[in-house]
C-alpha cells in the first residue's frame, strides 16, 4: 500500500531504491510507536536517496543501523522503559576504566519552534508548533532567548507535537554519559541500541544527578581483542 507515515516512507525508500527487502528488527515496535506520524513529501529536483533517508530518520525520530551479525535494525528512544527492555545488567566486576560525564548545558534544547506543512507551490511553511520544557527552563534559570531551536520539517505533517516531545526526551535536559570497557566475555555481544542497567550497590562512583538504576542506551562500540569499548547515554 501507500507509504503514509514517516517510518513507512523510510522503509519504502530502502525497498524501492536500495533494493533492501528484508524486514529490519524492531520494525513492528516502530510501526506501533510511529502510528499517526503522517508524511507528505514531493520534490521538483533529483535528491540523493541517502539525504531522504536521513531526513526521514530525523523527522521520525529513529535510525536504521546494521547489527554486528550483518542484520538490520531500527533503533529509537522510547517514551518510557521497563525491565523487559534491558539487554544486559552490569556492575563493577564487568567493566573497567569507567568515565562519567554529562552533556553540555549549551546542547540542551528546552524550547523548539517547529514549522511544518510545506506548501508545494510556494515552499512556505503553513503551520507552526512549539515544544517547551518549562520544568527544565525554570530549574536551570534559562533566559527567554537561550536554549531554543528552530526547525523546519520537510516531510512530517501530523503528530508534530510528538516529534517535539520525542527530541525533548533526548536533549531537553542534561543527560549522563558513560564510557567504559566491558571485560566480561558474557557481555561482548553488546551493541548500539542495547539498553543497559547497572547494579547500583556495586558501582564505584556516583553519576551526578542520575541514579544508576536508570536505563542507559549504548550509542557506540569499539572492539579489540579481549575488550569491548562502550559509550552509553
Amino acid at each position: 500500500g501507500a507509504a503514509t507515515e514517516i517510518h513507512e516512507l523510510h522503509r519504502h525508500l530502502l525497498y524501492r531504491f536500495a533494493g533492501y527487502t528484508t524486514e529490519p528488527a524492531a520494525w513492528s515496535a516502530l510501526d506501533t510507536a510511529r502510528s499517526g506520524w503522517t508524511v507528505r513529501y514531493w520534490t521538483h529536483e533529483p535528491v540523493e536517496v541517502i539525504k531522504l533517508l536521513e531526513q526521514a530518520q530525523y523527522e521520525g525520530g529513529f535510525i536504521f543501523a546494521w547489527a554486528p551479525d550483518g542484520t538490520s535494525q531500527y533503533i529509537y528512544v522510547k517514551s518510557s522503559y521497563s525491565s523487559g527492555d534491558v539487554t544486559y545488567t552490569l556492575d563493577e566486576r564487568d567493566i573497567a576504566g569507567l568515565k562519567v560525564s554529562h552533556t553540555p548545558f549549551g546542547d540542551m534544547v528546552t524550547k523548539k519552534t517547529i514549522q511544518y506543512s510545506k506548501h508545494p507551490a510556494t515552499g512556505n511553511f503553513q503551520s507552526t508548533d512549539t515544544y517547551t520544557n518549562s520544568t527544565a527552563r525554570t530549574a536551570y534559570n534559562i533566559q527567554s532567548v537561550e536554549n531554543i531551536e528552530n526547525v523546519e520539517l520537510e516531510m512530517l505533517v501530523a503528530s508534530v507535537s510528538d516529534h517535539g516531545s520525542h527530541y525533548g526526551r533526548i536533549n531537553g535536559t542534561i543527560k549522563c554519559l558513560l564510557d567504559f570497557s566491558i571485560v566480561n566475555p558474557l557481555y561482548w555481544g553488546t551493541t548500539v541500541g542495547d539498553i543497559l542497567q547497572f547494579t547500583a550497590a556495586r558501582m564505584p562512583v556516583k553519576t551526578f544527578a542520575t541514579d544508576w538504576t536508570q536505563y542507559f542506551m549504548v550509542t557506540s562500540v569499539q572492539r579489540r581483542r579481549g575488550v569491548l569499548q562502550v559509550s552509553a547515554r
